[in-house]
């Protein structure tokens, strides 16, 4: 296992850099740790829920859930947006859901081995070690889904039930989804009925302490996610369902495929994992019933936002596979030599691919914090009045770096709508009119155009 976690924490921590890519999810939690050290959180949630409101589409919540935020704060008030330590942070994240990882699903697969198969397909992908260069909520949210996951098992002591009902309502303070471990742990004790003999109310305790917790919530924190459900029912439709169904049976492909996008290897590994499911229904349901939530979210929810959104999902996906593996196994006679010698060379392909992919393809660059970027910075915070909108591609990340009042906007819609300001790279307004409007300043790559 130490050997498992050595190697991905050289590929994971090697992949990190200094800046950001574009992804404008980091810069809302950035500013929401800095609201927090500053004490204007409603402040910005005001200001973003008018940008979302004015925006040509809405790329987010009015506020993302303060777990995250409330994690990087210390470190943002000690470093300020230091990139590398923030990114730092979040791999090791990953790295300590390793272990948990394994120890939660060894009793689930009744062999060491597989266990640690299991891990080291996670730990050894390229999706997860590539990850750790962003500053986002994913990593952190994994590990305290598994810290909760692992706490299931422990025995129900009071202490123990209150702080799996703390990790609980952490894992749902860090993203919404987190909620859903809620009906799993009750499906969990349900299934538990005839081989427990605690009680109840000591069962029950970290739903009740979640409920709290909860409760005490939504009284102090703004509601940053309330313009979600009128996303997802604005944006709903058969097609979108069929498109969203689509889109996660390629991503299934890509990572047990090695990043390729074939339709069909994607719908083998569903119906592998619904085999693997079925063979192991009554142990397992409590999880197949998580995983099953997670995926009625993915295909109804207005957006795709890449392999992030199903991380949470992937270690049980693996868990259902190697099931699978184990029946079709028996069923061909393959002696355990074999079976280990199949998964071990499995193993070491993802370690090659991924080594390869990390020294051949440079991790995403830094885009939003370049010399010309920061140059763009202190012209709007020094020549865009306060009281004036500007509209950008990535208003989230121009309010971090200027705090200026932005929104989604583009030419198309720009000469129409009720804002002075844009900023447009060159190359979209070479493919668009824009001699209509003022230049109000150039830079090397990007324009301010004005009305």
């Amino acid at each position: 296992m130490f050997l498992i976690i050595a190697i991905s924490a050289s590929i994971t921590l090697y992949g990190v850099k200094s800046g950001h890519s574009w992804g404008d999810d980091f810069s809302l939690y950035v500013n929401e740790a800095k609201a927090l050290l500053n004490g204007n959180l409603m402040e910005l949630y005001e200001a973003n829920k008018y940008s979302m409101q004015n925006s040509i589409t809405e790329v987010g919540p009015y506020l993302y859930p303060l777990g995250f935020p409330i994690l990087i704060t210390p470190i943002y008030a000690v470093w300020g947006l230091d990139f590398i330590l923030l990114k730092v942070i979040c791999c090791l994240f990953f790295l300590g859901s390793l272990p948990l990882i394994f120890r939660f699903m060894k009793p689930r697969l009744d062999n060491y081995y597989y266990a640690l198969v299991l891990t080291a397909l996670l730990a050894f992908n390229g999706y997860f070690t590539n990850f750790g260069n962003n500053i986002l909520s994913d990593f952190p949210f994994f590990y305290f889904l598994f810290l909760s996951f692992y706490l299931f098992d422990k025995k129900e002591s009071f202490w123990k039930q209150l702080l799996l009902g703390a990790c609980i309502f952490y894992t749902y303070l860090i993203r919404d989804v987190g909620l859903f471990l809620i009906p799993t742990y009750l499906a969990f004790q349900f299934s538990q009925r005839k081989t427990s003999n605690t009680k109840w109310s000591v069962k029950l305790l970290p739903v009740a302490l979640f409920l709290v917790l909860f409760s005490i919530s939504k009284a102090l924190i703004p509601p940053g996610g309330e313009n979600h459900v009128h996303m997802i029912l604005s944006e709903f439709s058969w097609a979108l369902l069929i498109d969203n169904i689509h889109y996660y049976l390629l991503l299934f492909s890509k990572f047990f495929f090695f990043g390729q996008e074939y339709l069909s290897i994607g719908i083998l590994v569903s119906v592998l994992v619904l085999m693997g499911v079925l063979s192991s229904f009554s142990k397992t349901w409590p999880f197949a019933l998580f995983l099953t939530t997670n995926l009625f979210m993915l295909i109804i929810w207005p957006s795709q936002q890449g392999m992030r959104f199903i991380f949470p999902i992937l270690p049980f996906l693996t868990l259902y596979l190697i099931k699978s593996f184990k029946i079709i196994a028996d069923q061909v006679l393959l002696s355990a030599k074999n079976r280990y010698r199949i998964l071990m060379a499995f193993c070491l392909l993802f370690v090659f691919k991924t080594v390869l992919d990390t020294f051949k393809y440079p991790t995403a660059p830094n885009q939003v914090y370049t010399d010309e970027m920061q140059e763009i910075y202190n012209y709007v915070v020094n020549n865009i009045p306060e009281t004036e909108t500007i509209g950008a591609t990535k208003p989230r990340v121009l309010a971090l770096f200027s705090n200026a009042k932005s929104v989604v906007m583009d030419l198309e819609h720009f000469n129409n709508a009720p804002i002075k300001y844009l900023l447009v790279t060159k190359v979209d307004a070479a493919n668009y009119h824009w001699q209509q409007f003022g230049v109000k300043k150039e830079f090397a790559n990007f324009l301010i155009l004005e009305k």
